[in-house]
């Protein structure tokens, strides 16, 4: 294995105990929690954000006061409102808004721009799931402005929002489902591939990654007991595997190249990473509502907001002798 050196703890945000919430990422440095911007360069909140599903180029959503319409607000300071009915946002992509108003239906696309309602997927699987969980596909967005890749249970999937169809599907082998995914720009595909067997069901510890080639082809699996994945850069794979307390990083041949000890981990580890577009830095968010920064040494925080270093206690004086 090669080892690659020079990826290290920051800091730490958030306080215990007050529950796991999303992180936006509004670029490199700059994330989005709990209704507060921080700069992850100095280290310290940047002031209060309104919204949430916030995106690089600057849009976010807010939901009206009614609960039934989504205000898509714009870098420009525009303001267009989408009566959606209330359900899930998945995506804004490029110009549109990808949105789940039926757990049981495909989701709908809108215009973000205008507001009109274009249709729903129309190949999107809304069937119960092979391992009979409810059909709650994980989205993961290559920041491409055009896809989402799915992990449908039974299927990968990349929907070309434009089209609302899927412009690549991969299917699961007999008797296996998949579980999350990761797309490299170059076409690539990581996920988690898990056994049906009834007893295996709801027990990871026979998990393999496996990888994808861009035609579709099974190129390599890997065991590992995983508990998230995620692209780090463009040419970069990064997994949580919690239960060892570390973080892995894996080329595109799916070859580990870095190990990184998670932070003060908690009893099950970190449960979900948040990626930072360079593929320099990741954040590792927590069950707790706390979330660790993770990255090369040069991205740590440079202001005040480092812990100052304790007051020196003044010297005691002796008691004169007798």
């Amino acid at each position: 294995m090669q080892e690659v050196s020079g990826y290290v703890h920051l800091r730490r945000y958030g306080k215990k105990a007050a529950g796991e919430h999303p992180i936006d990422v509004c670029g490199d440095g700059q994330v989005v929690y709990r209704g507060q911007r921080y700069d992850l360069r100095v280290g310290d909140k940047a002031g209060k954000q309104p919204g949430f599903g916030h995106h690089v180029d600057g849009r976010f959503l807010v939901w009206g006061a009614d609960g039934w319409t989504l205000q898509v607000h714009h870098s420009d300071g525009r303001q267009v409102e989408i009566d959606v009915h209330g359900g899930k946002p998945i995506a804004l992509v490029g110009k549109y808004l990808v949105h789940g108003d039926d757990i049981e239906k495909p989701w709908l696309v809108f215009d973000a721009s205008s507001g009109a309602e274009l249709g729903r997927v129309e190949d999107q699987r809304g069937d119960v799931m092979r391992d009979m969980l409810m059909y709650t596909p994980d989205a993961f967005d290559p920041h491409n402005a055009s896809t989402l890749w799915l992990c449908e249970g039974s299927r990968l999937a990349e929907l070309d929002v434009d089209r609302r169809r899927m412009a690549r599907t991969i299917e699961a082998p007999p008797d296996h489902s998949f579980i999350g995914v990761a797309a490299l720009a170059d076409g690539h595909v990581l996920t988690r591939l898990r056994t049906l067997d009834a007893k295996a069901k709801q027990d990871r510890s026979g998990d393999r990654l496996a990888l994808y080639s861009p035609a579709g082809e099974l190129v390599r699996e890997l065991g590992c007991d995983a508990l998230a994945i995620h692209t780090l850069g463009t040419d970069r794979f990064i997994a949580s595997l919690d239960r060892q307390k570390q973080f892995v990083i894996y080329d595109r041949t799916l070859e580990p190249i870095a190990h990184v000890a998670m932070h003060e981990p908690l009893r099950d580890g970190t449960n979900l990473i948040v990626a930072l577009p360079s593929g320099r830095e990741w954040i590792g968010n927590r069950c707790n509502g706390e979330w660790d920064h993770y990255g090369e040494p040069a991205l740590a925080p440079t202001s005040a907001a480092k812990v100052k270093p304790a007051a020196k206690k003044p010297a005691s004086k002796k008691s004169p002798k007798q």
